[in-house]
């Protein structure tokens, strides 16, 4: 059953398909392009694999991602429910004859996949936008549908995040006796080697169904759930995966609210900071808790 989280998501996407497409095109003025970077991480991580036969993106959008593995000359599928994004990405594959790119609208909960038939799975603004028992669903499946060392590859709204952004999101982890283990947790994250280092972390409870969010990022859902790096790191363990690697995405040198009112000071200071980490991957785990979502690669 589609629940009212999953109806506000899809009239948003529905109605602001050409808006995101100029985000993910970093058509937007001095606005870090997140699409880009969360893109670009799945990227990297196709690129270091010693095979790619097919690809799968999860809310693939206006089909950015897909488009750019299919120039790779890997097959690569995209699927999302919001019918005007599809029609969008149909549109750029069609016009540059990207024979091995082709999309689906429609939930992945319902579209059919074989079992061991794809090599990478990627969902990039996916998970924050379906309840905790689909995605638990959604990573059994996936589990099923990868080849042997198949990557699953996604990003996440970082709830780590929220002990630095100074808003909203700060207070209602005091409120809710939050604050310490969130920080335990961050104090760790900056200092591990590898992910595995996080099965043992003591993690805050996920958030709850009924949480209402402060909107963020003009995207007009009620709804949009965050997990903090263990929390995922122990799910993803318990059905089987060995986590990679984990990777930050739109770091902040300043709060929010300064960000705001200097928008291309932060613009600057928060893509310095990603170049560094891209060129210094030993240092991404350093800056987790500074960027407001995060990769995770997961191996079958």
């Amino acid at each position: 059953m589609e629940t009212n989280q999953q109806k506000e998501t899809q009239n948003y996407f529905d109605a602001f398909a050409k808006d995101w497409k100029q985000k993910a095109q970093g058509e937007k003025l001095h606005k870090v392009n997140v699409i880009s970077q969360r893109n670009g991480y799945v990227l990297e991580v196709i690129r270091s694999r010693s095979e790619n036969i097919k690809t799968l993106d999860v809310g693939c959008g206006t089909g950015e991602l897909v488009h750019d593995i299919a120039r790779m000359g890997i097959h690569a599928v995209g699927v999302d429910f919001a019918n005007e994004m599809i029609k969008e990405a149909d549109e750029v594959a069609k016009k540059e004859n990207l024979s091995t790119a082709e999309f689906h609208t429609g939930s992945i909960f319902e579209f059919p996949i074989a079992d061991e038939s794809l090599d990478v799975i990627s969902a990039n603004g996916f998970i924050e936008y379906i309840s905790h028992e689909q995605l638990n669903t959604f990573m059994a499946n996936s589990y099923k549908q990868l080849r042997k060392n198949g990557s699953l590859v996604f990003g996440t709204r970082n709830r780590l995040f929220n002990i630095v952004s100074m808003n909203q999101y700060t207070l209602d982890e005091i409120d809710s006796s939050n604050l310490e283990k969130l920080t335990r947790e961050s104090v760790k994250v900056a200092t591990i080697s590898s992910p595995s280092e996080l099965l043992g972390v003591e993690t805050v409870d996920l958030e709850p169904a009924t949480r209402k969010h402060t909107n963020t990022g003009g995207i007009e859902v009620t709804t949009r759930f965050q997990f903090t790096p263990a929390q995922l790191v122990k799910m993803l363990h318990a059905h089987g995966y060995t986590v990679k690697e984990l990777c930050p995405v739109h770091i902040h040198g300043v709060s929010p609210v300064f960000a705001a009112d200097h928008k291309e000071a932060h613009f600057n200071i928060s893509n310095l900071l990603s170049d560094i980490t891209n060129k210094e991957k030993h240092n991404r785990y350093k800056v987790i808790p500074f960027a407001s979502s995060f990769m995770v690669h997961a191996v079958k």
